[in-house]
């Protein structure tokens, strides 16, 4: 089983970032767009494991304690990894002002290490990927599209929750299956 983890995502902010995905899906860009039923803000990617494997992660995952947030996060800013000159990845910002959501990912990473799970190299950077380019010919329609929505506040959110999420992929994209919910 392919599995992740992730703080699940509020209807109202989904609907704000599918109404920008709907402008930006006019321009003849070949993008694969995250589906609004499938938007999460991960924290840790694990990958393929076997059953007890994941039941092992769960019973780690129930160790932790999640500092609760004081503030709400904001889903700000549209942009591109790794830059917009070679864009593979459309993405909405996190704006993290107390540095929770880094905290989460490196209390997951201390107790997915003994279990086998090496430690990201990358630093955690919060984000929402929305759509991954396929082609990245005639982009001009979506670069001026994404000028004119940077700093885009999409929403604020609080945080109540962490999910160990199963990822089924099948041929129309992938589909999420919630297998623990883990509250703050």
């Amino acid at each position: 089983m392919r599995l992740f983890i992730a703080v699940p995502i509020p209807d109202e902010i989904k609907n704000n970032i599918t109404q920008i995905v709907s402008e930006l899906n006019k321009t003849p860009t070949k993008v694969r767009w995250v589906k609004k039923e499938s938007m999460h803000l991960t924290l840790k990617f694990i990958g393929n494991v076997e059953e007890k494997k994941a039941d092992e992660i769960t019973d780690a995952l129930k160790t932790i304690t999640f500092p609760e947030f004081q503030n709400k996060i904001e889903f700000k800013d549209i942009g591109f990894f790794p830059n917009r000159r070679r864009p593979r990845v459309i993405w909405v910002g996190i704006k993290d002002y107390e540095k929770k959501l880094s905290e989460w990912a490196l209390l997951l990473e201390g107790v997915l290490e003994p279990l086998g799970f090496p430690k990201e190299k990358r630093g955690f950077k919060p984000h929402l990927t929305i759509g991954r380019i396929k082609s990245p010919e005639e982009m001009d329609s979506i670069l001026r599209i994404v000028n004119r929505r940077r700093g885009h506040l999409f929403g604020t959110a609080k945080p109540d929750k962490v999910i160990l999420f199963q990822s089924i992929l099948k041929p129309t994209g992938a589909e999420y299956k919630s297998l623990h919910s883990f509250h703050v």
